[in-house]
């Protein structure tokens, strides 16, 4: 299936690939002595941190920022946050003064902030309808590339709930992430909508022999993680839905939906709740989910890699993109998915460091032993020793 390409964004002149730009209230900062910004499919709102001397060149006043100011953030000409302003932290000594501004992107109110104006429940409404609905009062538009399903016959929320939690128990039912995009819109979407046009390569020998750049690599650094105790055999769902004139008694109260993974020898049981009044086609697909979930994320994978983008001027590293990693030294040859971006700015230039996770882990499809048809795995299976660290058998 070929997936589309990564969107444009818009971008602004004068600029290199390696100068970070806030915009703070339409007011320009670039001298910053160090940055961390992390973007992920599953946080709703980008996160953000900046360090710099607590006096730019001809000005008088040391903070010309305050807190919930508006703000848009640039690695070079890319816009990568449209959000605002968490912290100002200013600080001195005797050898140097400094200030600290950290901020997240604009889902991050809905993330803060309870629901409002929009009643306590929704009839017969899509998930994107009632997601809309929540975000209104607070100026932020919900989009969602992907389909979010029928409508939802009965949603009542929660008193004390914030939007985000209202949303997220919303998009659970569907199986869909929430996150955010760079123009501060809040996104309900599948995994792995666009592919990565570089990889992620570090081939066998000693680490101190790998170069930043070269035959034997990008990769700088890395480490993984192969966890059972995450993982279940058998995944027990049980709800039960809102009476109607035709679905009423047992059949109503009593629903039930069932997964199994056959990777495992060792018999581990899991019961959940799904996250409203639920079928039995809804239980077993939350079955599924979890199911998938949980194995998909039994194998984690970080590395580090010199700079923000895939290939000189190319496109900057993003969330949710597949991308094809080969790890000699870990022994890992597989497609991933990206699910963090974690762009630093430092004494050791601009690097970003990635987390992987298998694909399987966002997919509605229950965990088997052996996916054939392929020598790049794309689901997690049994649990086999190879020539190294333990690997799923199908990501060999």
């Amino acid at each position: 299936m070929s997936l589309p390409s990564p969107p444009q964004l818009i971008r602004p002149a004068g600029t290199s690939n390696e100068d970070v730009t806030l915009l703070v209230n339409s007011r320009t900062f670039r001298v910053w002595q160090h940055l961390e910004l992390t973007r992920g499919i599953e946080q709703a709102a980008a996160t953000w941190g900046v360090q710099a001397t607590a006096r730019w060149p001809d000005e008088s006043n040391p903070i010309r920022i305050r807190p919930l100011s508006d703000v848009n953030l640039y690695l070079g000409e890319d816009l990568v946050v449209t959000g605002f302003v968490d912290t100002i932290s200013p600080s001195y000594s005797a050898r140097d003064h400094a200030i600290q501004v950290t901020g997240r992107s604009r889902p991050g109110q809905l993330v803060d902030c309870s629901h409002v104006d929009a009643g306590p429940q929704f009839r017969n409404q899509t998930l994107l309808q009632i997601a809309r609905a929540l975000a209104a009062p607070y100026g932020i538009d919900v989009r969602a590339p992907v389909d979010t399903g029928a409508p939802i016959r009965r949603f009542v929320l929660e008193p004390t709930e914030t939007v985000f939690a209202a949303i997220e128990r919303l998009a659970r039912l569907r199986q869909l992430l929430v996150t955010d995009n760079a123009d501060g819109d809040l996104v309900l979407t599948k995994a792995g909508t666009t592919r990565a046009i570089g990889a992620l390569v570090c081939e066998a020998g000693p680490i101190s022999a790998l170069p930043r750049y070269g035959p034997r690599g990008n990769i700088l650094s890395a480490s993984a993680s192969f966890d059972g105790s995450v993982r279940f055999s058998e995944y027990l769902c049980r709800s039960q839905m809102v009476p109607s004139d035709s679905t009423f008694g047992t059949p109503a109260s009593e629903t039930a939906g069932s997964e199994t993974d056959d990777g495992l020898d060792l018999r581990r049981v899991l019961r959940i709740s799904p996250e409203g009044p639920s079928d039995n086609a809804t239980c077993k697909a939350r079955a599924t989910w979890e199911a998938a979930r949980r194995a998909g994320r039994s194998v984690s994978y970080e590395c580090t890699v010199q700079g923000w983008r895939q290939a000189k001027d190319g496109p900057l590293w993003e969330p949710n993109q597949l991308v094809s990693l080969d790890d000699r030294i870990i022994g890992l040859e597989a497609e991933m998915l990206i699910t963090q971006c974690t762009y630093t700015l430092g004494l050791d230039g601009s690097r970003c460091t990635l987390t992987l996770a298998m694909p399987a882990a966002y997919e509605l499809e229950p965990p088997r032993k052996v996916r054939t048809g392929g020598r790049r795995g794309t689901a997690v299976g049994a649990w086999k020793e190879l020539d190294g660290p333990l690997l799923p058998e199908a990501v060999k």
